[in-house]
């Protein structure tokens, strides 16, 4: 796993701007100086890109910007006179506000002219700029650059081994989006996961310029196609020769461990130690590795109707591997209410518990129920109806008195998922039908009359496997009941409060 990833003479160099603050009338970014430190460390681990040679600048300015790739210039002009034959490459990366002109660079704009003229006055072979911005891409179409389509990109195309290339995270007129889910802005999430492993179609071993740009575009339009603007990702070259560019070796490196992973598929790999932080969101078309840092990681794969999930420890010493077929089931459950597979959104289930009521009427005491039901998990609610049948008595020295309820039920729940743990609280109504028998010396006439119930509960569900879970329910009921008077007309209603206490199984069918 020991390696460089750039080639025998060949230097890299890195210029990494992330400014938060644009325009004062524009929303202050929460991501895109930790984008910035995000991709310098990607690039430095498994691109050698050595920090000597990288210049990371966060709420800067147009002079500053300009300062910095002066200054650096200055640096590898001397590093090429000490060795003529090396070749160098210079990745320029911002991520910030911008319009289809010009970077806003704290209160100052940078033009995209002035950019890629300073850009191009490098003395590199290779120039390689990455805005990561709204509406950056007008820079594809400054100074003739030609735009390509996403997946149109033949290989007599591909990038080469000098020249510039251009890569945007929106098109002009669009809205570059950042996600509190992934701790970043969406473009540069999925490039870094892209840098890191998972945009290696080739498998490799190496991750190129061109194959980092179309996973990126792939990924950014897919979790942005469901927001009112969906990100589209642009490209353009000037480039001449017919290698591909190598951006960055993720199995050639010391500082990572690297995770092999069998089977293609949708897989998010989190943080286990430190808050379940989101770290990548992969999509792989066939066995794939990614790079990550030594530590815990907590990896979810995302299949059709259901999600598996696997811990893993990851060090720098070997590599990891993840059998997809061998992560345990999610609840099935927990993976509708949460949205997680990538398809389905609901889970069915067949339900039948029991438990105990309260007195309904004094001297009933308490009353066994039994209930059968059907309830449908969504990624907002649980929606559940159940059949339910209930019966108590009483006696005296006059009179035996037996009550039978029998009655239907809807529940509307929120559950919060806490792994296989998940509380909740809900609302449940129904009616039912009271019949009412009597024993006694006298004559006593049945009675059956309709009561409607309604009240909140608390519920906790445990899900010891995929397909099942326990409940455990405590409420009370609001119980209506008519009250009849000497010639069988009803003329008030009586309502009083029940408690109840129930564990019911939930059966999952799909």
């Amino acid at each position: 796993m020991f390696g460089l990833t750039a080639e025998a003479g060949e230097r890299r160099y890195a210029v990494l701007l992330g400014v938060n603050q644009g325009d004062p009338s524009e929303v202050v970014l929460r991501f895109a100086e930790d984008d910035a430190d995000r991709v310098g460390r990607v690039l430095a681990d498994v691109g050698d890109f050595r920090p000597e040679d990288q210049v990371v600048l966060r709420r800067t300015d147009r002079r500053r910007v300009l300062e910095a790739l002066a200054s650096l210039g200055r640096h590898i002009e001397a590093d090429r006179a000490a060795d003529p034959d090396a070749s160098a490459l210079l990745v320029v990366y911002y991520s910030g506000h911008a319009d289809s002109t010009a970077l806003h660079l704290g209160g100052s704009r940078l033009s995209f002219a002035e950019l890629t003229e300073a850009v191009e006055a490098m003395p590199v072979d290779v120039r390689v700029l990455i805005v990561d911005a709204c509406r950056s891409g007008g820079l594809t179409r400054v100074k003739g650059a030609t735009p390509a389509e996403p997946f149109a990109i033949s290989t007599e195309d591909r990038l080469a081994a000098s020249g510039t290339a251009i890569i945007t995270s929106s098109s002009a007129g669009e809205d570059a989006q950042e996600s509190d889910e992934l701790g970043g802005g969406v473009f540069t999430h999925h490039l870094v996961a892209g840098l890191l492993g998972a945009a290696d179609a080739s498998d490799d071993g190496a991750v190129t310029l061109t194959e980092a740009y179309r996973y990126a575009y792939a990924q950014t339009l897919r979790s942005t196609s469901l927001q009112p603007v969906v990100q589209h990702p642009t490209y353009a070259f000037e480039l001449r020769g017919k290698d591909d560019l190598v951006l960055t070796r993720p199995r050639e490196v010391a500082v990572r461990g690297v995770v092999g992973i069998s089977e293609a598929g949708t897989y998010l790999v989190f943080e286990a130690e430190r808050g379940g932080r989101l770290v990548a969101e992969l999509e792989l078309g066939g066995p794939g590795t990614i790079a990550l840092l030594p530590g815990r990681y907590l990896i979810r794969r995302r299949d059709a109707d259901h999600v598996r999930e696997a811990e893993i420890a990851v060090d720098s010493s070997a590599m990891v591997p993840l059998d997809a077929e061998a992560m345990s089931v999610m609840p099935y459950g927990w993976t509708a209410r949460r949205g997680q597979a990538s398809r389905r959104r609901a889970a069915f289930a067949l339900l039948a518990g029991g438990g105990v009521s309260g007195e309904a009427l004094k001297g009933l005491g308490l009353a066994p129920v039994g209930t059968l039901g059907a309830r449908i998990d969504l990624p907002a609610i649980v929606l559940g109806v159940r059949g339910r049948y209930a019966a108590s008595s009483s006696q005296n020295q006059a009179v035996v008195l037996r009550q039978r309820e029998l009655g239907a039920d809807l529940t509307v729940l929120r559950l919060f998922d806490l792994g296989r743990v998940a509380p909740g609280l809900g609302l449940r109504g129904g009616l039912e039908r009271v019949s009412q028998s009597f024993a006694s010396k006298g004559r006593a006439p049945d009675r059956v009359a309709t009561v409607g119930r309604v009240g909140p509960l608390l519920r906790v569900e445990l899900a010891p496997a995929a397909r099942l879970a326990i409940a455990f329910d405590v409420g009370a009921d609001a119980v209506m009941a008519p009250v009849r008077g000497p010639v069988s007309e009803v003329v008030e209603l009586s309502t009083s409060v029940v408690p109840y206490a129930g564990a019911e199984l939930v059966l999952y069918a799909f």
